[in-house]
């Protein structure tokens, strides 16, 4: 069994840039990359959310997280903001696509403009933020990008996972580009964790299959799993990367791979 020492610092000196970590799963993921020891970028829309993320990972890991605000629907800022990373850090070891927007209701009830915003935000900015650093990873020979998938279709939530799940394939697209490379791309999906996005979509998949609430968790309360374990597995993937490439993976599968490591963190301020 891996122990917390032997993760401290299987990450030194990686660049990670992570999106939508302002909380959630997002956050609990770039904590554990900085306990292992990662330089993480989080960009994200939520500025006092963002900003309290930085803080309270610097105040554990010293100079380990930076914050930036970008609108991922807005590709001009996303393409600023790329730019500046790459001046100022340089090209990421890893490009954890984790964001995304949620619009409910069925088909015929989304408007154009919710479609436009869940294309935007859950599809085109990771092919943004793919294809500006694909080619410096490509120079440098290595690298690692993580798309958060979430398949099989549900009522009313259509304009969620069919964006999600194109993102299985556009990670299997790249996998096959890059092949013969030492450059890795999987995507991996929490499980079902009580965030307030997911509950906001359990409750209507819910009501679709006329149940309550405390009915569909019961009914899938063996795949249910914590914000800060979800986080974990987002975060060991990263270290697997070359043995997930071109899958389709769980945080489940990855903590068990660990033999269900637990991360205590440890303050970290040299």
């Amino acid at each position: 069994m891996i122990t917390n020492e032997q993760l401290k610092n299987k990450l030194n000196n990686k660049l990670i840039l992570i999106t939508g970590a302002a909380g959630g799963i997002g956050y609990e993921t770039a904590k554990d990359l900085a306990f292992m020891g990662a330089k993480v970028i989080i960009l994200d829309i939520a500025v006092e959310k963002g900003n309290y993320a930085k803080d309270s990972i610097n105040n554990l890991y010293k100079s380990s997280c930076e914050f930036y605000k970008v609108d991922l629907a807005n590709e001009e800022e996303i393409l600023d903001i790329c730019k500046m990373v790459e001046e100022k850090y340089g090209i990421p070891d890893v490009i954890f696509n984790n964001a995304c927007i949620l619009h409910l209701g069925n088909i015929d009830e989304v408007s154009s403009d919710s479609w436009d915003n869940g294309y935007k935000v859950n599809f085109k900015a990771p092919v943004i933020l793919t294809k500006y650093f694909l080619n410096g990873m490509k120079k440098r020979n290595s690298g690692s990008i993580v798309f958060v998938s979430s398949s099989g279709a549900a009522g009313g939530m259509g304009a969620y996972e069919i964006f999600k799940t194109a993102q299985v394939e556009l990670s299997n697209t790249l996998s096959i580009e890059l092949e013969g490379t030492n450059i890795y791309t999987y995507t991996i999906s929490p499980g079902l964790v009580k965030t307030e996005t997911a509950m906001k979509s359990i409750e209507v998949v819910s009501k679709k299959m006329n149940i309550s609430l405390d009915e569909f968790y019961k009914m899938n309360e063996s795949h249910i799993i914590s914000v800060e374990d979800a986080g974990l597995g987002f975060a060991l993937s990263v270290l697997n990367a070359c043995d997930y490439n071109g899958q389709e993976l769980g945080s489940i599968q990855v903590l068990n791979s660990f033999d269900n490591v637990t991360l205590s963190p440890l303050v970290n301020k040299e």
